[in-house]
């Protein structure tokens, strides 16, 4: 009998935990990406009853990037027990698109000079900023250590630390990478 309360306890306090969550509010929004990213502006918001998505503007670099909250039901054999809150931001995809498209034409120019070519990577990686494909790999090491200071510049507050530029063969062998803040090749 004992297990059957206390299982109905949890059930009940289950309910309650997870009745309590919802979609945080625009200002909540504002509060988790300015604590994360730095300072920013909103410059719209998109609120459906189970959703609230934030588009805000970086205050350091004026690309605009989306911050949302969303719930979805929880249920337990056929049960609805509540709603389960999540929250996602595209922050860091942003970032590196910025910093690319500012640094593009310097990237053309470096690779130009040891005929090589870059890319994003094809898929989301959040460690891995660009490609560099170099037909000679003696030239591996100064086109990616030239590239990587290129985009240290657009490395405002440290927001890209860590991030790593690949050097490939164009055979897609890695060759080496460098990695900012410090871009020395390894």
């Amino acid at each position: 009998m004992n297990k059957k309360r206390i299982a109905a306890c949890a059930i009940i306090l289950c309910t309650m935990v997870l009745s309590a969550c919802g979609v945080k509010s625009t200002r909540q929004l504002k509060q988790i990406a300015k604590s994360q990213y730095g300072p920013a502006t909103v410059i719209s918001e998109n609120k459906g009853q189970n959703y609230n998505s934030v588009v805000l503007e970086d205050k350091l670099q004026g690309f605009a990037y989306t911050i949302s909250s969303g719930t979805s039901n929880v249920y337990i054999d056929g049960s609805s027990l509540g709603e389960w809150e999540s929250t996602s931001c595209d922050f860091g995809i942003r970032l590196k698109e910025f910093a690319i498209d500012n640094s593009k034409d310097e990237l053309n120019r470096i690779c130009s000079q040891y005929n090589a070519t870059w890319q994003p990577p094809d898929y989301y990686s959040k460690d891995v900023l660009l490609w560099i494909f170099v037909p000679d790999p003696q030239d591996a090491k100064a086109v990616t250590e030239e590239c990587a200071k290129v985009l240290q510049q657009q490395n405002v507050n440290n927001r890209m630390d860590g991030i790593v530029i690949f050097a490939k063969d164009t055979n897609n062998q890695h060759l080496g990478q460098a990695e900012l803040p410090g871009c020395s090749y390894h």
